[in-house]
């Protein structure tokens, strides 16, 4: 069952139920040693253990004990939680501030008991309990937290590839603002056209087609900072989309209500628009995090190419015999035997 599936016992939704898989169990003793740990934890309205099926039924007040206070009970007591491992790649994470806020959503998951998250490749790996959490309740945090989601069959993605994909991407939203931008700062600038002397109520005749092309801007090229300031608007938060989204709203606005209604402006028949300011702020933008994108994936591919020279082996020594098992099974506290010319495992 994922977190939504969890009845309430109460209308007040003051008790829950919980149903942990535990790991140890091996007589009654365990079971009551268990239950008598969680027994005492504040806001525990019952438990029981089941040790054939090795499971902790449980009846909890979510406002006094959290999901990590039930587990670090089981563990005190000498047990653990039966927990899994997994990874994939989060798109649309662009500085430090965008891994904290996806690591703040994993973990503030119920049933995630860890989440980390590399800035460089994009990685985040989590630690759950399976049957209270699951890829759904991952997706809606991430989407909630800002413009965030998962790779789309769920896997970790090569970090060389998952970087070009970005790239490709920022790109051709680059590209195409660009193009549009070139045209408004046109017709915004129409002196910059040699031999063209435009007349006096210019800026009344190309403010329709101004204002049409900077919302072509603002909805394909710069729509994933208004997501994003959207999103962080309703969680009283902000970041750059944040100061993006109003730069860019405020010049669009006025101008819109300068063409619209130019008597508006007292004395003005005419007055200024800055279309051309909006278009170009989003070009700008994008144009820097297309440059960054690209140096992400080199960064990335040298990790990759770093990574590869990792020894798939190591030689552990236990009760004077060497053992050959795969690297990552290595733990802290495990004597290590390398032979000259051979690189360290860990």
């Amino acid at each position: 069952m994922n977190k939504k599936s969890i009845p309430a016992l109460k209308k007040d939704n003051r008790q829950i139920r919980l149903e942990l898989p535990l790991k140890g169990l091996h007589c009654a003793s365990c079971s009551g040693r268990v239950e008598k740990a969680l027994t005492g934890l504040p806001g525990m309205l019952s438990a029981r253990v089941n040790l054939a099926a090795e499971t902790a039924s449980l009846k909890i007040d979510p406002q006094a004990v959290q999901l990590h206070d039930v587990v670090r009970a089981i563990r005190d007591a000498g047990y653990d939680v039966d927990s899994r491992e997994t990874g994939f790649t989060v798109q649309g994470m662009h500085c430090a501030s965008c891994t904290s806020r996806v690591e703040d959503a994993l973990k503030s998951i119920d049933g995630v008991l860890a989440a980390s998250v590399n800035p460089a490749t994009g990685d985040a790996k989590i630690r759950y309990v399976p049957g209270l959490t699951g890829w759904d309740d991952w997706k809606k945090a991430l989407a909630a937290a800002g413009d965030y989601s998962i790779s789309e069959d769920g896997r970790l993605l090569d970090p060389q590839q998952a970087q070009e994909s970005e790239y490709l991407k920022i790109r051709k939203k680059f590209q195409l603002s660009a193009g549009i931008t070139l045209l408004i700062m046109i017709g915004s600038m129409p002196g910059m056209i040699p031999g063209f002397h435009p007349p006096a109520a210019w800026s009344s005749i190309i403010g329709v087609p101004l204002l049409v092309l900077t919302l072509a801007v603002m909805v394909f090229a710069g729509n994933e900072f208004y997501r994003g300031a959207w999103s962080l608007l309703k969680r009283r938060a902000a970041d750059m989309n944040t100061l993006i989204a109003m730069g860019t709203g405020a010049a669009f606005v006025y101008s819109s209500a300068a063409v619209a209604s130019p008597s508006l402006f007292a004395g003005r028949a005419h007055p200024p628009v800055y279309f051309d300011t909006t278009a170009m702020i989003i070009t700008l933008v994008l144009l820097g995090r297309m440059l960054e994108s690209k140096a992400r994936s080199k960064t990335a591919s040298a990790i990759r190419r770093l990574m590869d020279l990792r020894p798939k082996t190591a030689r552990i020594v236990r009760d004077g015999r060497e053992i050959e098992t795969a690297a990552s099974d290595v733990q802290i506290g495990d004597v290590l035997a390398v032979r000259p010319g051979e690189m360290i495992p860990v």
